[in-house]
């Protein structure tokens, strides 16, 4: 099992038809419980979702799905990546246990290449532990993925909820390229938590859901 779990925004829309969504109405208990607390806030990278397998023994790429197709261009950039320098990395560090780098994969061709790269690129923003079924909170993401040479998501945005609609709600620029906004954040309260059926805590906060409309290019 590979495809990442589906992120909800914060709030509920304003109607089934609206864009907007509506800052009074929360989309569920757990956000109105915890709207005060510190979240961490990293930018949302708007790209194809890859995902780095790490079986026990063997390193793989794989979409967000099985039905997932990549172009030769992006096969051939994949076969590069993948070194065996790589693969002996995951064995050092993670011995026998089953693990997952998600990320997305950016660059010419991918969502129109927002971020203007000339070759593409993976960029990390979580790592699930299979066999314990654990994530790795943010500050363990960045150093692993650094360990590895990998890029990862950066965080833009620490405080409360308000805090973190407000720093949206300034249309900030990517980190990824200065000249295009940033499509939004994946917000995390600052130490993991799960909700009572035991799923993750984690929303996202999108320029459109509160703005009306999509990120755009600056001039």
């Amino acid at each position: 099992m590979h495809n990442y779990h589906k992120i909800q925004a914060p709030f509920k829309r304003t109607n089934a038809k609206d864009v907007l969504i509506d800052e009074n109405v929360f989309s569920d208990m757990y956000i109105s419980m915890l709207s005060n607390i510190t979240w961490l806030g990293t930018e949302k990278i708007d790209g194809m979702n890859l995902n780095l397998c790490y079986d026990g023994n063997h390193l793989s790429v794989k979409g967000h799905t099985d039905k997932t197709r990549f172009s030769q261009e992006q096969i051939d950039w994949i076969d590069r990546f993948l070194t065996a320098e790589l693969e002996q990395m995951f064995e050092q560090y993670f011995g026998e246990e089953e693990v997952i780098f998600h990320g997305e994969f950016v660059g010419p061709k991918i969502q129109s290449n927002l971020y203007n790269l000339d070759d593409y690129k993976f960029i990390v923003f979580d790592i699930y532990i299979v066999t314990k079924d654990v994530y790795y909170s943010q500050s363990a993401v960045k150093g692993i993925a650094e360990q590895f040479g990998l890029e990862v998501a950066p965080l833009v945005v620490v405080g409360t909820l308000q805090r973190i609609i407000e720093y949206v709600k300034s249309a900030p620029s990517s980190m990824l390229n200065p000249k295009q906004e940033m499509e939004g954040v994946v917000i995390r309260p600052e130490h993991e938590l799960k909700n009572f059926t035991g799923h993750r805590i984690v929303y996202k906060v999108k320029l459109r859901d509160l703005l009306g409309r999509d990120a755009k290019c600056i001039e």
